[in-house]
This record gives C-alpha cells, sequence and structure tokens, in this order.
C-alpha cells in the first residue's frame, strides 16, 4: 500500500476537525476581518453583495495602502454592528483588483502572509483599490434571500454558480463603488476556474477585464495527482458521494469537530508536523518553502466550506479529461442541457488579456493540463513557470520566498500595465517579455493582438469544424437508426399482407390464381414501400 493510500483517510479527517467555525454573514465575520486587517494599519470595509440567484456575499474592501499614522476610516453601523458604508472617499487613481480565493479558501487567504509577503496589501500600497471576493457557502458568504445553510437546496451549487453569479456580481459591485470601467482579476485555484467558466459562459464580461492573472491555474484535471483523483470514479454517483461527505455542505460541522477545532495543530510539535505534511499530500510537498508559523493561522481560516457538488463537479472533470459543465447523467444532462453529455466551456470566448502562473510540483495544476489550456486561450500574454522546483499548490498564497518568486512580477506587470504597456508572449520559448520603455507600445499592442487574433480565428474554425463532424455523425447514426426501424415496419406490413392474401386464396388450387397473388403482392410491396 503506497504512502498516499495509507495517509489519504486521516488526511480527510483532519480536513473535518480542523475546519473553522461558520460565521453569520455580518457582523462577526465583518469585524474580525477588519480587525486582522485594521491590525496591520490598513482601512477595511465590508460590502454584502446580492446574486441574481438571491445569493447574500461578503466583499473585503482595502481601498488604500497603509500608514501608520493616519486615522482608520469611521464607518456607519447598523443596530447589530454591521457595517452600512465607510466615510473613506473611493480612490481614483489606479484600476480595481479583484483577488478571488480558490476552493474551501476565504478572502483571509490574501493577507495571512501580513504586510510584507501577501499580494493584497502590496497592491493597496501601490495605490490600487483592493477587493477581496467571498464565494457562496464559505465562512463569510452563508447568507441568502429566502434560504437557510441548513437546507440541502442552499448548497446546490459548484463553481458553475460560482462563476456565473458569484463573480459576475462581484465584478458588477466593484466597476459601479469605484467608478471604474475595468479591473485586474486575480485568480488563485477555484478562483481561475470561475474566471475560465464566466468569461466564456458570459463573454461580454471579457470587456471588463484590464488583464487577468492566473495562479495555480485549473480547467483540464486529467493529469492531477492530488489524492483527489481517488474520489474520480465515484463522480458521477452524486448521492454515493454526499453519503460520504455530507448532503450539501462538504465535510459539515458537529460537536466532535467543534472540540478537536479548539485545539487544533498547536498541541505539540508532533501534531503540527503532522499537518503540515497533510497539506503536502494533497498539495505537493515543499518543506523548504512553508512557513510553518502560518500553520496555526491558515488552519484558523482554513477548509473555509463549500458543496459536495463542487468537489463532485472537480471529480468529474479528472474522470472525463475535458472542462465542461456538471454531468448529472444520462436522464438528467437531457433535461438539465438537452444533449447526451453535458456541454464543454468555450475557451476561445475568453477574450480578455491572461497571464498564467503555474509550478511543477502543484498536484492539482499539472502542468500537461496548464499547458493544454494555454494553447486553448486566445490571448494569453503570459506563461511563467515558477522558478522553484518544489513550488506546490498552496505556495501561491503562503510561501517565504513568495515576493521573488511570484509577487514582483505580478506588481511589476501591473505597474507596465498602468503605464499603458501591454507586455508580449513569446510563443517559442513560452517566456513572457515586458517591452522597454522606448519601445513602441502600440506596435507592440497590434502585433500581439494580431497574432493572438490569427491563433483565435484558427481555433475556432477547428473546434466548427469538430463540431460540425459531431453532428454529421450524430445525424448519420439518426438516420440509419430511423432507415432501421422503417424497414423492419414495412417488412411487418408486408407480412401482414401477404399472411391476408394467402388465407382468402387458400381455396384455390389454379397455379394461375397463385401467379396472380404473387403479381398482386407485387404491387402491394410497392404500395406498402412507397407509403
Amino acid at each position: 500500500m503506497s504512502f498516499i493510500s495509507r495517509t489519504l483517510p486521516f488526511s480527510l479527517f483532519l480536513l473535518v476537525e480542523l475546519r473553522p467555525t461558520s460565521v453569520k454573514a455580518g457582523h462577526n465575520g465583518l469585524m474580525y476581518m477588519n480587525k486582522i486587517i485594521q491590525r496591520h494599519h490598513y482601512p477595511c470595509e465590508g460590502h454584502e453583495v446580492r446574486t441574481e440567484d438571491n445569493y447574500l456575499l461578503t466583499l473585503h474592501r482595502i481601498p488604500r495602502g497603509r500608514d501608520p499614522d493616519a486615522d482608520l476610516p469611521s464607518q456607519h453601523l447598523d443596530d447589530d454592528e454591521n457595517i452600512l458604508k465607510a466615510t473613506l472617499p473611493t480612490p481614483k487613481k489606479k484600476s480595481p483588483v479583484y483577488l478571488q480565493h480558490g476552493i474551501l479558501g476565504s478572502s483571509a487567504d490574501w493577507i495571512i502572509h501580513g504586510p510584507e509577503k501577501s499580494l493584497a496589501y502590496m497592491l493597496a500600497d501601490q495605490g490600487h483599490d483592493v477587493w477581496l471576493g467571498n464565494v457562496r457557502g464559505n465562512t463569510y458568504s452563508r447568507g441568502h434571500a429566502t434560504l437557510s445553510p441548513d437546507d440541502v437546496a442552499f448548497w446546490n451549487f459548484t463553481f458553475h454558480e460560482m462563476a456565473i453569479y458569484d463573480a459576475a456580481a462581484t465584478i458588477d459591485y466593484i466597476l459601479d463603488v469605484s467608478g471604474s470601467d475595468e479591473l485586474y482579476y486575480i485568480g488563485h485555484s477555484m478562483g481561475t476556474t470561475m474566471f475560465w467558466v464566466l468569461c466564456s459562459m458570459r463573454p461580454e464580461y471579457n470587456s471588463k477585464i484590464k488583464m487577468m492573472f492566473s495562479l495555480a491555474p485549473v480547467a483540464f484535471m486529467s493529469n492531477a495527482r492530488s489524492p483527489i483523483r481517488y474520489f474520480a470514479p465515484y463522480a458521477k454517483d452524486f448521492e454515493l458521494i454526499s453519503r460520504w461527505f455530507g448532503d450539501g455542505e462538504f465535510l459539515p460541522r458537529n460537536a466532535l469537530i467543534n472540540f478537536v477545532m479548539k485545539y487544533g495543530c498547536a498541541i505539540s510539535a508532533l501534531e503540527a508536523k503532522i499537518c503540515e505534511n497533510n497539506l503536502f499530500i494533497i498539495c505537493g510537498h515543499d518543506p523548504e518553502q512553508f512557513e510553518k508559523e502560518l500553520l496555526p493561522i491558515i488552519f484558523g481560516h482554513t477548509p473555509a466550506g463549500t458543496s459536495t457538488k463542487a468537489l463532485a463537479h472537480y471529480a468529474q472533470l479528472i474522470q472525463s479529461g475535458d472542462f465542461r459543465a456538471f454531468d448529472y447523467g444520462l436522464p438528467g444532462n437531457m433535461i438539465e442541457y438537452g444533449e447526451v453529455f453535458p456541454p464543454n466551456y468555450n475557451l476561445s470566448r475568453i477574450t480578455a488579456p491572461v497571464s498564467i502562473h503555474f509550478s511543477d510540483n502543484d498536484l492539482l495544476a499539472n502542468t500537461k493540463d496548464v499547458k493544454k489550456l494555454a494553447t486553448a486561450l486566445p490571448n494569453l500574454i503570459g506563461s511563467f513557470r515558477v522558478a522553484f522546483p518544489q513550488f506546490n499548490h498552496l505556495d501561491f498564497l503562503y510561501s517565504k520566498d513568495i515576493n521573488s518568486l511570484l509577487n514582483e512580477n505580478i506588481m511589476n506587470m501591473i505597474q507596465k500595465s498602468e503605464s499603458g504597456i501591454t507586455p508580449r508572449y513569446n510563443v517559442d520559448s513560452e517566456e513572457i517579455i515586458i517591452p522597454n520603455e522606448d519601445e513602441d507600445p502600440v506596435f507592440n499592442d497590434i502585433s500581439s493582438l494580431l497574432k493572438h487574433k490569427a491563433y483565435s480565428i484558427g481555433k475556432e474554425t477547428l473546434d466548427n469544424v469538430m463540431d460540425l463532424k459531431m453532428m454529421t455523425e450524430n445525424k448519420l447514426k439518426l438516420i440509419k437508426e430511423k432507415t432501421r426501424m422503417t424497414i423492419e415496419r414495412n417488412l411487418k406490413s408486408l407480412k401482414d399482407l401477404l399472411m391476408l392474401k394467402l388465407k382468402k386464396y387458400s381455396n384455390g388450387d389454379s397455379y394461375v390464381e397463385n401467379k396472380q397473388i404473387e403479381w398482386k403482392n407485387d404491387a402491394d410491396v410497392y404500395n406498402v414501400i412507397n407509403s
């Protein structure tokens, strides 16, 4: 038995045991995040967003950078001390930035590393209006206009709904409050999946994205090496998965979990080591870059909650090898999509500029799957392999050298973009090229646009040809089946007709009369076939 096979059950046990207490949307969650951010001398605001399907999401905003001597903004509170609005004016300096966490994560993921290494703080210090998203069902977004988290119906969603509803509502709200026409989107893990789904299903959102930064991108997952692949064969049996992990909410809390959560991984060095290794099993082994001091803080916020259906959707991607909608099985797919199989997401519709950042030791976002994704994107402006072989899935948030390995690159690209210079993508070497100040940004933009537009047209044409081929094959199968059924039906009619005729002439002995029957039958055959 392999090491992973032996430790996987215990890893899942720890995920259950160490899940943080859920907070009601509003006072507890908002004030808790406010205290963390304000402790580092940054202003913080809490905003509630309502989606088209009536989920209530909490956004955390850092509207400007740190000023140790500045007064924090005063805030208007309701009777329950929920933040209604802050007096701090909306900044007008630079484009806003929207950071979207991954699966089982929350807005806290972007600030856990502190002011010196957290991308959210660094962007705020550069003058950006920073917004931290929270998806439905996590610690800070458990509200709904009519449903309760205790209702199974509340958890009937995957990253598909998080994308077309949560991300869409969040982007619209940020642009409305900030007064901007476009924003930077930075996603980690599932945060990237949401972007692919949003811009392919609702392509009008492409024009609202100034640039998208994809950290540990997840779309295709057939080469994933994480233990989640062990559940892939059961992905279509959603009822079975629900019995394992909870009917609706993934790994819901109970009294035992609350008790264990009180102690967590901080009992001794041994328990801390166990927790650390279980993170490595799921995300990739990297003790050199792991900040051990962050362990109790990480487990204080993660896992933050999601639906069992969302996990099942990812398992389906591993099993199918495609990036497609949720598979409900044959009857369910016909009802939901009008097709036998769930439709693939059309990545050629994603026209927003995208920069991909990936690593060799990521057990969830394998380099082969990342390359497949990169070749499908029509406006890829950068593809970065992190220059550290053991860099894993969570290192994109918590690694020791995250600034030199990741953050500085992103900050540099945003700075260039704000100055009107768009990076160019070197297709041959798969390296990003930032133009020098004396280079002509207009020429670079046109050159990049023409190159990727040509690729996009070619890819879309190929997709159309493949779709036409599939439609033709399906049409031929349908024609063949209808022809077979018609022949069988006509043969049965012919047999019945012959039996009637033979019965009618059964008393005749004349050869001529029998011949007349044959001739008559020939005419009947002709008439039956033509009918």
